[in-house]
């Protein structure tokens, strides 16, 4: 949530790239737009926002792609090939856990699926839509690094230089955010809701379970608020999440749940016949335990290396960061 926070306030920034407001104070602009949307407490009452949420991300990658080739510099970059010369360690390691960040969506499913009324559905609907979403994203990255290089972005709406094309995607990514923010914050706001008051938070009338909602909902966006300022780059902030949430998420939860669950249903089988993990599952198991065991300490500590010499260079916490490509991103002479 502290992302999509920060790329909310990073869209209006861009919206307004004139302004002599800092990112804080743009950031509370921003958790302010969020309080009307993040009272809607459930997905079903969400659901009629994918299409906008569809419409308002797929403009802004058709308008990256087509500034990326409108502005190419001639002659055309050297196409990286290979991990880059002088490529260290630790700048793997924070590369990979931004790649943990772009590929843990998954992470939303299980309460997709509570909410479904028809969740044997859900496997269509993930089939037709996956393909739309990693092809869409696969030309918009194809495109930038064929004509950019190693000079592509890290925010990629930095590419957008015609001042239409930044308006109407900052608009369209700031809609598709705040769209995204909602869901994400509805499903943590409900855990918070079960946690403190089970009874309430399954009620949707009257005045006690809709002000709990309120304060849980009202926190947990200044929680991100902070967080967006703590960490005021983009690239610095998605790959610290991919390496502190999403590793686990992505190889360890899933692994050892199957092996949970495989061992539960052979002890509970009654005589029935139940095969046994195969060494293949076991393996796979074990190479994601140990993916995760070790992306989080090693990729954190290269994440928190790259944080701490972003705040040298660009500013700490809470400074101003206006408005620029370099702040945005949290890019430094040493990338």
């Amino acid at each position: 949530l502290g992302n999509y926070a920060q790329v909310l306030t990073q869209s209006l920034q861009g919206i307004f790239p004139t302004s002599q407001l800092c990112m804080p104070h743009f950031g509370l602009i921003v958790t302010l737009c969020l309080l009307p949307f993040i009272q809607l407490r459930s997905m079903h009452s969400l659901s009629g926002l994918a299409v906008v949420s569809a419409v308002t991300i797929f403009t802004p990658l058709a308008l990256c792609v087509a500034a990326i080739v409108k502005h190419a510099p001639t002659p055309r970059p050297v196409v990286p090939s290979g991990v880059p010369a002088g490529t260290s360690f630790l700048d793997a390691m924070e590369s990979f856990t931004g790649i943990l960040f772009a590929y843990s969506g998954q992470s939303i499913y299980p309460n997709l699926l509570s909410e479904m009324r028809k969740p044997e559905e859900f496997a269509y609907s993930l089939s037709a839509a996956a393909p739309v979403l990693v092809g869409s994203y696969f030309v918009a990255a194809a495109v930038g690094v064929y004509y950019l290089g190693s000079g592509a972005p890290h925010f990629l709406m930095d590419v957008l230089e015609d001042e239409w094309m930044r308006q109407i995607g900052g608009w369209c990514l700031f809609l598709h955010m705040l769209i995204s923010y909602t869901i994400t914050s509805a499903v943590v706001s409900r855990a918070i809701h079960l946690w403190l008051d089970p009874v309430n938070a399954n009620v949707t009338t009257g005045i006690t379970p809709n002000v709990q909602w309120f304060f849980i909902a009202l926190a947990v966006a200044m929680n991100s608020y902070i967080v967006s300022n703590v960490i005021p780059f983009f690239k610095d902030l998605t790959e610290i999440i991919g390496a502190l949430n999403l590793g686990p998420i992505s190889f360890g939860f899933p692994a050892t749940l199957y092996i949970v669950h495989r061992l539960r249903a052979r002890r509970k089988s009654s005589g029935i016949s139940l095969k046994a993990m195969s060494r293949l599952d076991w393996s796979v198991c074990i190479l994601l335990l140990f993916l995760c065991a070790y992306t989080v300490p090693i990729g954190l500590w290269a994440d928190v290396t790259a944080l701490i010499r972003d705040w040298h260079t660009f500013g700490g916490p809470f400074d101003c960061h206006r408005y620029s490509a370099e702040h945005r991103s949290g890019i430094s002479k040493n990338d």
